[in-house]
C-alpha cells in the first residue's frame, strides 16, 4: 500500500461515518479550519447544524459552532485534533523565496 493510500484510508472512514469532517490548513498567518460535507447530499444538513461550509474559521469559532450544533466538547476536540493530524500547509516554505 502506498503512503498516499494509507493517508486516504482515515479520510474515507471519517467520511463514511459522519456527514462531515474538519479540514485544517496552516497558512503563514496561522491555522484555519473548514467543515467539509461528506457529499453534496450532506451540505444542507451540515449548514442546518449551523456549521459554515467551505468557509475558513478560527479554532475558537469552529469549536463554538461544533458545540452549538450538539457535539460534546470532547467530540469537538477530537475532530480538531484529527484535522491537525491531516493538516495541509498552504504558502511558501522556502526561506529565500521572494
Amino acid at each position: 500500500m502506498s503512503a498516499a493510500s494509507k493517508v486516504l484510508v482515515p479520510w474515507q472512514e471519517a467520511f463514511g461515518a459522519d456527514p462531515f469532517v474538519v479540514l485544517c490548513c496552516r497558512f503563514p498567518t496561522g491555522e484555519h479550519f473548514m467543515v467539509v460535507p461528506a457529499d453534496r447530499g450532506h451540505a444542507t444538513t451540515v449548514e442546518e447544524m449551523g456549521l459554515a461550509v467551505t468557509t475558513f474559521v478560527t479554532e475558537t469559532d469552529l469549536r463554538n459552532r461544533l458545540t452549538q450544533a450538539g457535539l460534546s466538547e470532547r467530540d469537538a476536540t477530537a475532530r480538531i485534533e484529527l484535522a491537525r493530524e491531516w493538516a495541509t500547509t498552504v504558502g511558501r516554505t522556502g526561506s529565500g523565496s521572494r
